[in-house]
């Protein structure tokens, strides 16, 4: 339908102007009205309050939508407002949210309809509003953006950021007391799927603080002159299943994806990506249907009884931090569980065998007993007249065994672990991953998240991030002992009854033997 100009439209007749303003409103009542899914309305509501969103998880989730929604929500209601939305490439950029953009902004009324400025790649509004489109596929590339600033930064697909550009951008998030006193607050939006070169900066920036799930936390930065900062981070997850626009087919097609592919752009987990070194781990199982979670790998604490055996495991390390993990075993069903981990840097050896030997508690105050501590076999060596680590750990009353520091088998070990049985309960079938982690052994969990395959050698894990002290540790311990078959719990057996047992097992044995010669 063609747009009169205001001096077009005077020269209509009465009855002319009449039914050319029919028929716009007919043509304004037949356009998609654009309104936001619960989770975009989750993530909209939490952008309110925090200095920095993330809106992340699987394809589909409508996170690219709710992303201009908000920029252009912001650039209706404050005059003179300045954002900047950035992708990773201008290919990408071009092919989605500028071109998307174009689709929405149409559907503005006429007078509050901003104008494309194709050289600038950016919309002008009429208020004075200003959205920019821009990329960043180098670090070089974000020089370009330091000598501005901008009210909203957002970043969609953020994992194709590094932590590097996105730090840099983060300074360029700034507003004038002017405009802060006219409500305007500088803040930052993110939305991506998990993996891609950024996907470690993104996880431990917002989803881990969180807990991954819906939520805020607050980082704190300590300054080289001692002071500190902070700032406020929240996260909101998102599935393909929290759109109710998706095409079903869509999320049919995401089921046939590889199993890592599948988890990240079907079930939105931020424990699986690409190249991911333990790919059998799953801090909770989806159901593909209904999208709910049960745990897995990862279970909520609980008081370990006295008489479970326990064996620790310790990677010694002081610029790199020092790991220590506990693990335990179920003696009835033959599950095991890492109950307990530390993971500090900076404390020189008799620090670290006080502070491990400090946390052998039980859950009741009581002295928790340790079966013997697995360490590293290079902490025997002597490097010059000194005690050896070993030595030194033993002094301050840490006695450790040389550990099975053989790296492939370790990994196999662990990952045999990570499989699932099924044993028999008198409540039926029970299935159960063989190993399990205590849900507040985080940094564990992290390191698993985080690990991947060494590019030279596929069947080992990549040291160079340096993010492995919990896992060589685990390591340690579980090449101690070999993995048990599970089993039922034992029913339980009264004292008397077992003692009863005892007798009657000596009384056959007598009888198999015969009667006693006579004066012996």
């Amino acid at each position: 339908m063609e747009v009169l100009s205001d001096v077009e439209f005077d020269l209509l007749s009465p009855s002319e102007q009449v039914e050319y303003l029919d028929l716009w409103e007919r043509r304004l009542s037949e356009l998609p009205v654009w309104r936001l899914s619960g989770r975009q309305q989750a993530a909209e509501g939490l952008s309110l309050e925090v200095d920095e969103l993330l809106y992340g998880g699987s394809a589909g989730g409508g996170k690219s939508e709710w992303l201009l929604w908000h920029v252009l929500e912001l650039a209706r209601k404050h005059d003179g407002w300045h954002g900047l939305v950035l992708r990773s490439s201008f290919p990408e950029l071009r092919r989605t949210l500028i071109r998307r953009s174009v689709e929405r902004f149409a559907e503005l009324p006429v007078g509050e309809r901003p104008v494309w400025r194709a050289a600038d790649k950016e919309w002008r509004f009429p208020n004075g509003s200003v959205i920019e489109f821009g990329y960043c596929e180098s670090d070089d590339d974000v020089r370009q953006f330091l000598s501005a600033e901008y009210d909203c930064i957002a970043l969609d697909e953020a994992t194709e950021f590094t932590d590097y550009q996105a730090s840099m951008l983060r300074s360029r998030c700034r507003t004038t007391a002017r405009k802060r006193a006219r409500g305007i607050r500088p803040h930052m939006v993110l939305c991506s799927n998990p993996g891609g070169r950024g996907h470690k900066w993104v996880k431990e920036r917002y989803v881990d603080p969180t807990g991954a799930s819906e939520g805020t936390a607050t980082i704190v930065t300590r300054l080289d002159d001692g002071r500190e900062t902070s700032r406020t981070v929240g996260f909101v997850p998102a599935t393909a299943y929290d759109n109710p626009h998706i095409d079903p087919a869509y999320i049919e097609n995401l089921l046939q994806l590889p199993e890592a592919l599948r988890k990240q752009y079907l079930e939105g987990s931020w424990d699986s990506f690409e190249g991911m070194y333990f790919e059998e781990f799953e801090r909770d199982l989806i159901d593909p249907k209904t999208g709910e979670r049960t745990p897995w790998h990862v279970v909520p604490d609980f008081p370990i009884p006295a008489h479970w055996p326990r064996t620790r495991g310790m990677d010694y390390g002081y610029v790199q931090p020092y790991g220590a993990v506990w693990l335990t075993r179920d003696p009835d069903t033959g599950f095991e569980y890492v109950y307990r981990v530390q993971k500090h840097s900076g404390l020189t050896v008799s620090d670290q065998a006080r502070t491990i030997l400090a946390a052998d508690k039980l859950s009741d105050g009581r002295p928790e007993k340790i079966d013997w501590t697995m360490l590293d076999p290079s902490c025997w060596r002597r490097d010059g007249a000194g005690a050896s680590i070993s030595q030194q750990l033993a002094q301050s009353g840490l006695r450790c065994r040389k550990a099975d520091n053989r790296r492939i088998d370790g990994w196999i070990a662990i990952r045999e672990r990570l499989q699932a049985s099924t044993i028999e309960t008198p409540d039926g079938p029970y299935t159960a991953p063989g190993l399990r982690i205590f849900a507040s052994c985080e940094p564990l969990i992290d390191e698993f998240a985080l690990a991947m395959r060494d590019k030279n050698n596929g069947e080992d894990l990549d040291k160079k991030p340096h993010n492995d002290h919990l896992l060589d540790a685990l390591r340690y311990c579980v090449m101690a002992q070999p993995a048990k078959a599970r089993k039922p719990p034992a029913s339980p057996v009264s004292k008397a009854q077992r003692t009863m047992a005892r007798w009657e097992s000596k009384i056959v044995n007598r009888n198999k033997r015969g009667p006693r010669p006579l004066g012996l």
